[in-house]
């Protein structure tokens, strides 16, 4: 039996999580900033190891003790399987089990005077965010969603990476830039919750979204299991329900850009959607030029939609928006990290946060060496999260040049390549956006 010795975080990984999550670590030595990124994954390793009842179990099953030095990194790596292993298929019926569990794979105290039970899922979850913890999901195939709560702390951390790396690739002006969103403004979808947060802290009440409310029984009916004939009904409905929510979405979209026009903003949505806001654009011969200084930005690929090739994109933007590929970067993120990876507008090439440590595994799983371009199952270790370990082992399959961008002068690997491993179910919160409000392009 696991005994833990509750840790609090030590104040030297606040201080080299202060220098770390900045826009200048993109620049620094390539040296100091890995120097300064193990020390921190050593600090956080410490704290959830003695903070996190599965993390300890985990590591002592590969004898791993509370010291560890960089050689260890790869075995710190959880699956991120974990956070959808709950013992039960509906949490809101189950409170007190589902809480029990949450503590297990937290490393921060969990609400336990919780009701028992609650009419539906989305009132569970407001119940958690009322105690200061913050239940992001995301969904896979599988229909089982995941789970991640947040404290205050790591929710700071996250806006903070976010901002930061933002500050690092795109000259905003701050507090007059606009955001033209294709997310839910309120939802425990976790790139809602991402993309609102974040847009108030680069320009605080200049977000326009797409979409009011997202529900999280109605992701879970339209892409998870059901409870009952009438989710089974309801599902059904939703099937007609869906392209109409994804219609209503995209012009509202189209009229907040038309609006905005001459003002700079920022664009984000999923690519199948800013592609069919384009196409719709083009055939009625409106005229939505956007400042030259704007941003059009995606992230989450098409998930199950027939891909568009990247030039017929970039000839969709510069066409509808007036904005060329260099005024369009991708994102790369993930419902379990507290950051994004972000395309430099120099060469369009994603960088890792230096905060980050990424980790490739071979076919045995065995860590690949961090020397030119490379490809392999995607691990990170991430020490700004301290609700849970931010340890993860994904099911993504990278391509990873170590040698970075000869474009720009940040100092990080760039990632050339993302597919999923085979047999591993699609994911991810722009996913759930897909399966959710829309048909297929």
């Amino acid at each position: 039996m696991v005994c833990l010795i509750r840790f609090l975080v030590n104040p030297m990984l606040t201080v080299l999580l202060e220098k770390l999550i900045s826009p200048k670590a993109y620049f620094m030595p390539e040296d100091k900033i890995r120097e300064l990124r193990h020390k921190a994954i050593i600090e956080a390793h410490k704290y959830h190891y003695g903070n996190n009842k599965y993390y300890r179990e985990y590591c002592e099953s590969k004898g791993i003790g509370l010291s560890i030095t960089p050689s260890d990194f790869p075995k710190l790596l959880i699956p991120d399987s974990v956070f959808k292993s709950y013992p039960m298929d509906f949490p809101e019926q189950d409170i007190p089990a589902f809480a029990k569990w949450l503590q297990y794979i937290s490393s921060v105290s969990i609400p336990q005077d919780l009701s028992s039970s609650t009419g539906t899922l989305e009132e569970m979850l407001n119940e958690f965010y009322k105690r200061d913890i913050l239940l992001g999901f995301s969904s896979g195939t599988s229909g089982r969603m995941t789970f991640l709560p947040r404290d205050k702390q790591t929710r700071e951390n996250l806006v903070k990476s976010y901002v930061s790396t933002v500050d690092a690739h795109v000259k905003l002006d701050k507090g007059n830039t606009y955001f033209v969103l294709s997310i839910p403004e309120e939802s425990y979808l976790q790139i809602a919750w991402n993309g609102k947060n974040v847009s108030n802290a680069l320009s605080p009440g200049k977000a326009y979204f797409a979409m009011k409310h997202l529900k999280a029984d109605f992701i879970r009916i339209r892409t998870g299991k059901l409870k009952n004939f009438k989710e089974r009904v309801i599902k059904g409905l939703s099937n007609l329900l869906a392209p109409r929510i994804q219609k209503k979405a995209e012009e509202l979209t189209i009229k907040y850009l038309r609006q905005l026009k001459d003002k700079k903003l920022v664009f984000l949505a999923p690519p199948y959607m800013i592609a069919s806001v384009a196409r719709k654009i083009i055939e009625r011969g409106i005229d939505v030029k956007l400042h030259p200084e704007s941003i059009i930005t995606s992230t989450g690929g098409f998930k199950g939609r027939t891909p568009i090739e990247q030039e017929e994109m970039y000839r969709l933007i510069k066409e509808a928006f007036g904005l060329d590929k260099h005024r369009y970067p991708d994102l790369y993120g993930m419902t379990e990290s507290n950051s994004i990876a972000m395309e430099c507008l120099e060469g369009l090439h994603k960088h890792f946060p230096p905060w980050i440590e990424p980790i490739l595994l071979d076919e045995n799983m065995e860590p690949i060496e961090p020397d030119g371009k490379v490809t392999g199952q995607y691990g990170f270790l991430e020490p700004s999260i301290l609700s849970y370990p931010g340890f993860i082992l994904t099911g993504d399959r990278l391509t990873v040049n170590w040698d970075g961008c000869d474009a720009c002068n940040r100092n990080t690997p760039i990632i050339e390549k993302i597919e999923r491993m085979p047999t591993v179910e699609g994911r991810g919160c722009s996913g759930v956006l897909a399966r959710t409000v829309g048909a297929q392009i």
